[in-house]
């Protein structure tokens, strides 16, 4: 997947990094921020990211902030 210049990215990983995480291409919602990897859909806003999976929530996360990699 290429990264674009003010592209905007989810980047989701597991916080005991079990798994490599996957950066996702993210949409301005106006009050936060949706990311899609199907089935899955990740609503971020408030600091929290809403996990759903197939339509039906399956977790919330508090979200860590991390420098931009680039």
């Amino acid at each position: 997947m290429p990264y674009g210049v003010g592209a905007l990215y989810y980047f989701g990983e597991f916080s005991d990094r079990r798994e490599k995480g996957i950066a996702m291409k993210a949409e301005d919602t106006g009050d936060g921020y949706t990311a899609r990897n199907a089935p899955y859909r990740y609503e971020i806003h408030d600091g929290v990211v809403t996990i759903y999976q197939s339509g039906r929530q399956i977790g919330e996360e508090s979200l860590t902030p991390e420098p931009s990699p680039s």
